[in-house]
C-alpha cells in the first residue's frame, strides 16, 4: 500500500506538470465526453453464471501533441462498473434460511470510481489514433443487491460493499479514437486491473484474484 501511495503521488506531480506546461502551448486542447460501459469481474470461475453489467462515465480530457504522430492525453472522469452473476452452494448454512441441501444466491455488485487514465496516443492519420496506458481509480463507493433461494425458502438484502475493496485501482488500457471535423470524437477501450482488487485486510484468507474488466464507449467534444 505504501508503494502504492507513492505511485499516486508521482502520478499527480506528472500531472501537475504537464498541466502548467500545458498553458504555455496554443496546440493544447481540452474537452468532455460520456458514454457507456460494459463491465465485469475477472473471477468468472468462483460463479456459476455471470453477465456483463451496464453502466455510465462522464468527464473531461485534455490532449498534449508531442510530435506530428504522438500525443498525451490525461484524462479525469467518474464512471460506473459492476457485475451480475449466480452461485450455486450446496450442503450449506445460511444465516436467513438455515441448512439446506442447495442453494443459489443471484448477485447484483455495483462499484462508483474516479478515474485518472494518461494514455499515449498514436495517429494512424490525421484522424485515427491508437490509446494506450495506465488508469489509477479511486473507490467512491460500492453496494451489492443479492437474492437467495432454496426450494420454496427465499431471502434477498442489500449492503454497502465498499469496504471489501481496496481504495484504489490500477488498469492498464488500450483503444482507439476517431475525430470528426467539427471537433467531435468517439473512443472505445478496454480496460483490466493489473492486480486483485479486494482489500487484503477484509480477504485475509481468499484470493480470487478479482480484478475489474471494462469495455467502454464514449462520444464527445474538443474544444
Amino acid at each position: 500500500m505504501i508503494t502504492l501511495k507513492k505511485s499516486v503521488c508521482l502520478l499527480a506531480f506528472c500531472m501537475l506538470g504537464l498541466i502548467i506546461n500545458a498553458q504555455k502551448s496554443e496546440k493544447i486542447s481540452f474537452g468532455i465526453k460520456a458514454g457507456i460501459n460494459l463491465s465485469k469481474f475477472s473471477d468468472a470461475e468462483y460463479r456459476d453464471n455471470e453477465s456483463p453489467k451496464f453502466g455510465f462515465h462522464m468527464g473531461g480530457i485534455m490532449e498534449i501533441p508531442l510530435s506530428k504522430r504522438f500525443a498525451l492525453q490525461p484524462e479525469l472522469f467518474y464512471t460506473e462498473i459492476g457485475s451480475k452473476s449466480d452461485i450455486t452452494n450446496y450442503n450449506i448454512f445460511d444465516f436467513n434460511l438455515g441448512y439446506v441441501d442447495e442453494i443459489n444466491h443471484r448477485f447484483n455488485e455495483r462499484l462508483g470510481y474516479i478515474k485518472l487514465p494518461v494514455l499515449l496516443k498514436f495517429y494512424l492519420n490525421n484522424r485515427l489514433s491508437i490509446d494506450l496506458g495506465p488508469e489509477l481509480g479511486y473507490l467512491v463507493w460500492a453496494d451489492y443487491k443479492y437474492e437467495s433461494n432454496a426450494g420454496e425458502l427465499m431471502a434477498s438484502g442489500s449492503g454497502n460493499g465498499k469496504r471489501q475493496y481496496d481504495d484504489f485501482d490500477v488498469s492498464a488500457n488500450i483503444g482507439a479514437t476517431y475525430n470528426f471535423k467539427n471537433n467531435m470524437f468517439i473512443q472505445a477501450r478496454f480496460g483490466m486491473s493489473t492486480y486483485d482488487i479486494f482489500d487484503d485486510d477484509f480477504f485475509d484468507v481468499i484470493e480470487t484474484g478479482r480484478k475489474n474488466m471494462v469495455l467502454q464507449f464514449s462520444t464527445g467534444y474538443k474544444f
